[in-house]
């Protein structure tokens, strides 16, 4: 995104007339920034549901080894009751020797449980439970962004640098930076706002509303 461009979406990298700010300073088109939100809670759904899936695998396999730990138990017993191993092949069985192991068998013979990487783990790392932002992947939801009130140049292209002014000088802002006001909405040239506030950012009146720091975002 060409950043002498003010106003441009920071996901879809165009100019927008109907723009969202995020708390850290992040300006989105809203549809855009909405699309994103939704498309975030499917993959979030969906990546849950793998990690359930993974989490029953694990169990399964759990189960499975303690079932073949209870056979290993079980063979060694009947082996001590009749004198060999239940787990070799003895003359007639084969041909092989005695006391050599043997696969298991019934249902756990083609698969050891603890041979199988824990890839529920993986997918864990991986799990979030909150859309994030594109740009600051910081926790994000729609009723927090604050609405942007534009005023535009109408002697400039739209989407051309300068086409958004200040709201309370009224000049172009094309690479200056600026902050936004949550209570009115409205963007100012942060030299402005420094020069008007300075040290009474606590009592400051804008608008006919009082303006604290917190109402205060500065723009990335």
């Amino acid at each position: 995104m060409d950043r002498t461009q003010f106003g441009y979406c920071n996901l879809s990298c165009k100019p927008t007339r109907a723009a969202v700010v995020t708390k850290d300073g992040y300006l989105y088109d809203r549809e855009m920034i909405l699309q994103h939100i939704v498309q975030e809670k499917e993959l979030i759904r969906e990546r849950k549901m793998e990690y359930i899936a993974h989490k029953i695998l694990d169990k399964k396999k759990e189960v499975l080894k303690v079932h073949e730990e209870a056979l290993r138990k079980k063979r060694g017993f009947e082996k001590v009751e009749d004198g060999k191993s239940a787990l070799s092949d003895g003359p007639g069985a084969g041909g092989k020797e005695s006391g050599e192991k043997q696969p298991l068998t019934g249902s756990s013979n083609f698969w050891l449980a603890e041979a199988t990487p824990d890839a529920g783990a993986k997918v864990k790392k991986l799990l979030h439970t909150t859309p994030l932002c594109p740009r600051s992947r910081r926790p994000l939801k729609f009723k927090k962004l604050k609405k942007v009130n534009f005023v535009f140049n109408d002697s400039v292209k739209f989407g051309k640098p300068g086409y958004i002014l200040c709201s309370a000088t009224r000049k172009p802002i094309t690479i200056e930076k600026c902050v936004f006001i949550r209570t009115t909405g409205d963007i100012v040239l942060k030299s402005f706002f420094e020069n008007v506030s300075k040290a009474t950012k606590e009592s400051l009146v804008w608008n006919g509303k009082r303006i604290k720091s917190a109402d205060i975002i500065f723009l990335k």
